[in-house]
């Protein structure tokens, strides 16, 4: 008996407790990390230029940026683009019928000697 009042009363209070915390602030993102629609002055080095239906798309290190007046505006990856390598980090999506890869939301499929954006978030 004397166990079951205690887990009552343990049980109460933390049902108090829970009550009275405020709710958990979200997570700040990573320094640097930068996400579509943001802008930057300079491309990172090593940037490749690809162009894909007559525009000009600027990839490197698996992000994908379009000229926008004097800058670079973080873009969707456009279906259908291909690349010549995987970012670094690429991992292998299992269950895919054709060995896909995916990196920063961005899905792949080889296509001949290149890679091709199948998927984009």
């Amino acid at each position: 008996m004397k166990y079951f009042v205690l887990m009552l009363v343990l049980c109460t209070l933390s049902s108090v407790l829970n009550a009275q915390m405020p709710p958990p602030r979200p997570m700040p993102p990573p320094r640097g990390v930068l996400y579509s629609g943001e802008a930057i002055k300079t491309l990172p080095p090593g940037f490749t230029t690809i162009r894909f239906n007559s525009t000009p798309y600027y990839f490197v290190n698996g992000t994908f940026y379009t000229e926008v007046g004097n800058e670079f505006v973080i873009t969707p990856a456009p279906l259908g683009l291909r690349v010549d390598r995987l970012p670094a980090g690429a991992i292998a999506v299992a269950g895919t019928r054709n060995k896909q890869f995916e990196y920063g939301g961005v899905r792949y499929k080889k296509f001949g000697r290149r890679w091709e954006v199948v998927a984009s978030e």
